[in-house]
């Protein structure tokens, strides 16, 4: 199909309305990236049409592997182990004993990047869970992760004589997190409303020193900041009876 990717399309028909139409392309390109990607559709009929137990059952599956390779952009990576199928999607349309039993499926992308020149570097994640089982999904998107090493104050790189000062760095890291649970049947109404989501970030930023004392001991010393950040609260209203508690939510 081309010298990058290839594209297999490939279909499954059955007597009595059953069908699954399947796409699978891999891509790959020498020294940069390689992947495989694959989409699936199927519906599945039980049972005669003109009995009170006939069902329909509409899945799909969606899974994507993506690998980059170290030498395309040093300093930066990307990857990807995507499972998304519907909650019955296994269970119907799979042959593998193992695939059927399967209770639970995950999925990860993760980007890292090191600012060159700078003492920052940044990681970034979304993570996703299922269970097959009644279709809950647990989404952790995006998770963000910004460091910097360690930044000193005064370094005094010309100084031959150092001081307790010279060594006096911070090392400030700040961490957001977001997440949201949801169904199968609600994704696209909950993931829509930002309100649904349980967002937060930390910031720390210790400082730290050392220094040599009476010349053959050292002596080091640290003080550390932290601080939460929040997009909703909750207050509880306590009227003076157990079950007669309150929970009101502000956001923002």
């Amino acid at each position: 199909f081309s010298k990058y990717f290839d594209l297999a399309l490939t279909t499954d028909i059955y007597t009595g309305g059953s069908y699954m139409v399947d796409a699978t392309t891999r891509y790959a390109r020498r020294y940069k990236y390689n992947g495989i990607l694959d989409i699936s559709i199927a519906r599945n009929t039980f049972g005669l049409p003109e009995t009170p137990t006939f069902q329909v059952s509409r899945d799909f599956n969606f899974s994507w592997r993506h690998s980059q390779d170290s030498k395309a952009h040093p300093g930066t990576s990307f990857s990807a182990a995507v499972n998304f199928p519907s909650s019955k999607y296994l269970k119907n349309n799979s042959y593998e004993v193992s695939q059927i039993l399967t209770q639970s499926v995950n999925s990860s992308i993760s980007y890292s990047k090191i600012f060159t020149g700078t003492p920052l570097s940044l990681t970034a994640s979304a993570t996703h869970n299922e269970t097959l089982q009644d279709g809950k999904m647990n989404f952790n998107l995006p998770n963000v992760n910004l460091t910097a090493s360690r930044i000193m104050f005064f370094p005094g790189e010309n100084s031959i004589k150092k001081h307790w000062y010279n060594n006096l760095g911070i090392s400030p890291n700040l961490n957001i997190q977001n997440q949201i649970n949801t169904t199968e049947a609600t994704i696209v109404n909950d993931m829509s409303n930002l309100r649904n989501y349980k967002s937060g970030a930390t910031l720390t930023a210790p400082i730290s020193t050392s220094m040599k004392v009476f010349k053959y001991f050292s002596l080091a010393t640290s003080i550390g900041y932290t601080e939460y950040f929040y997009t909703r609260k909750n207050i509880l209203s306590d009227y003076t009876r157990a079950d007669s508690v309150q929970t009101n939510t502000l956001y923002g």
